[in-house]
């Protein structure tokens, strides 16, 4: 398998996706609507545990790089404006972002 350049040994590690989702509905969850305990929970009630995985993507690669918190929580609040339409989101994306970095660094 050819060596993937550039990359970093934590940047190819495998994703922690349900901690991840478990750190979002606790911390930052902008929306606000209870999340499903997993992926494939079915409840109509909740919103879909996936629902923000592009987002935790892009945040848990900035944290296992190294980025600093604040443009972490930038991008957080971009997201929440520019593609969720937010003007007043739920959650706190400094305990959030603070949260991923100890994972990050743990990883």
């Amino acid at each position: 398998m050819p060596k993937a350049e550039g990359r970093s040994p934590k940047a190819r590690m495998k994703v922690p996706r349900e901690a991840l989702r478990r750190l979002c509905a606790e911390s930052w969850n902008p929306i606000g609507i209870p999340m499903a305990a997993s992926a494939s929970e079915r409840d109509p009630s909740r919103m879909p545990a996936d629902e923000y995985d592009t987002y935790l993507l892009v945040a848990w690669g900035m944290a296992v790089r190294g980025r600093p918190a604040a443009e972490i929580v930038d991008y957080l609040a971009s997201a929440e404006r520019e593609q969720m339409g937010l003007t007043h989101p739920a959650g706190d994306k400094q305990a959030f972002v603070a949260a991923l970095q100890e994972m990050g660094r743990r990883a």
